[in-house]
């Protein structure tokens, strides 16, 4: 049954849903990629006004970027003051957008996924990335979220690997 808004946050549990997902999305930058969804985040009240600067910086001094086995990934993060709810932004690429390598800084990565996290409790961020890790190195999972046409497909993919993880996720999709 599709929800009428968000529901509240329960401790522990991060937000995943279809109003913090763009599917097909263009930007000229990544600063600009991470502009619009750090803005969706804010729209919705799970960051602060501080998010975006802080997400800028933290990548420019700590990369994100990914190259796994299909495609690359970027997943942007940083200090939880900057957070007042956790949630998952993600958005899928019409044209990939250089990022830098999280293990080769001098190294650009064509990133067709990003997903930022806006986490709120120091504890879930370990375990989040743990979680996010898992689903990058399952193929069968990122042909999916790249194929997928809207943000409810990306979801109900998602949704199966944090549904024990602490996800509270929200969209017209039967659980």
């Amino acid at each position: 049954m599709p929800s009428t808004g968000p529901k509240e946050q329960e401790q522990g549990k991060f937000r995943l849903s279809d109003d913090l997902i763009l599917v097909g999305e263009k930007a000229a930058s990544r600063e600009e990629l991470l502009g619009k969804l750090a803005g969706l985040l804010g729209q919705k009240g799970y960051v602060k006004e501080s998010f975006l600067q802080a997400l800028l910086e933290r990548e420019k001094a700590y990369p994100t970027g990914l190259q796994t086995s299909i495609m690359g990934v970027a997943i942007p993060h940083t200090d939880t003051e900057h957070v007042v709810k956790p949630a998952l932004a993600i958005a899928t690429l019409k044209e990939p957008l250089p990022f830098r390598a999280m293990d080769n800084p001098q190294k650009e990565i064509p990133v067709e996924l990003v997903i930022v996290m806006a986490i709120k409790e120091p504890s879930m961020q370990l375990k989040s990335l743990q979680k996010i890790m898992e689903i990058l190195q399952d193929e069968k999972m990122l042909s999916k979220i790249r194929q997928a046409q809207n943000a409810g497909e990306i979801l109900a993919a998602l949704e199966k690997h944090f549904a024990d993880e602490g996800c509270d996720s929200d969209v017209g999709v039967k659980h």
